[in-house]
C-alpha cells in the first residue's frame, strides 16, 4: 500500500492527520526494529539450539484431502478432511549387506 493511502487510512480511523513523509518515516522505523529482533531470535536459535543429526537420505512425503458437502437446515455446508503421513524408504539392498 502506498504511503500516502496508509496515512489516508489512518486518518480515517484515528481522526489523526499525518503526512505521507511521517506514515514513512514510521513504518520504516518499526520495520527495522522488527528486523533486529528476528535477527536477535536466529542469532539465539544458532547459539543454543542443539546439533541434529543428519536426517534420512530420502524422505517420502504424500498428502491427500477430500471435500464432502453436508445438507443442512441451514444450507449446503462443507467440511475439509486432510491426512499427511511421512514415510522414510530404506534402499532394502542396503539393508541386506
Amino acid at each position: 500500500m502506498p504511503f500516502t493511502q496508509a496515512a489516508a487510512m489512518l486518518e480515517r480511523f484515528t481522526q489523526v492527520s499525518v503526512s505521507k513523509a511521517t506514515a514513512q518515516r514510521h513504518t520504516e522505523a518499526i520495520g527495522m526494529a522488527y528486523e533486529a529482533v528476528q535477527c536477535a531470535a536466529v542469532e539465539t536459535i544458532e547459539r543454543d539450539w542443539p546439533q541434529v543429526e543428519a536426517g534420512p537420505e530420502k524422505l517420502l512425503l504424500s498428502a491427500d484431502g477430500a471435500m464432502v458437502a453436508l445438507e443442512k437446515a441451514s444450507g449446503l455446508k462443507s467440511r475439509h478432511w486432510w491426512w499427511a503421513r511421512s514415510q522414510h524408504r530404506q534402499n532394502t539392498r542396503a539393508n541386506r549387506s
